[in-house]
């Protein structure tokens, strides 16, 4: 074959293996797009509780959907209107599904709140103080 043939065949193999990487980068583009709110001001969400220890509940809440933010972000807020410090990101929540009553949605948020915080606050491990101990060795 001729130089002129071997460049060709060169350039074509070079514009193949440029068309499959553009055909790779837009299915991929197409495949990850960002998905729209899935939930609205009002709904009641359990956020997955990542950092839990062993015992701990997978998901806490509920929590109310306060504000929906760009980038599938939510503000939220617990039941006694207290609001939780940082964003939440869609992938860490789902639908609660909050009784109708109003009684009973005051208590279904007051005992999972207060839940949450004594098993996150609980430093009582039933052993005495290291201080006690040492002022009676003295």
């Amino acid at each position: 074959k001729t130089f002129k043939e071997i460049d060709e065949l060169r350039e074509a193999h070079l514009q193949t293996q440029q068309d499959a990487a553009s055909d790779m980068v837009k299915r991929h583009a197409e495949s990850h797009v960002i998905e729209d709110a899935k939930f609205a001001v009002g709904d009641f969400v359990l956020v997955k509780n990542y950092g839990r220890k062993k015992l701990e509940p997978h998901w806490y809440g509920p929590l109310e959907v306060v504000r929906v933010t760009p980038l599938s972000t939510y503000q939220l807020r617990w039941g006694d209107g207290v609001p939780k410090e940082d964003l939440v990101h869609q992938d860490r929540l789902k639908l609660a599904k909050a009784p109708n009553d109003a009684t009973q949605r005051k208590a279904w948020f007051s005992k999972t709140r207060f839940a949450m915080e004594s098993v996150r606050d609980n430093n009582d491990d039933g052993l005495p103080d290291e201080s006690l101990e040492n002022d009676e060795d003295r």
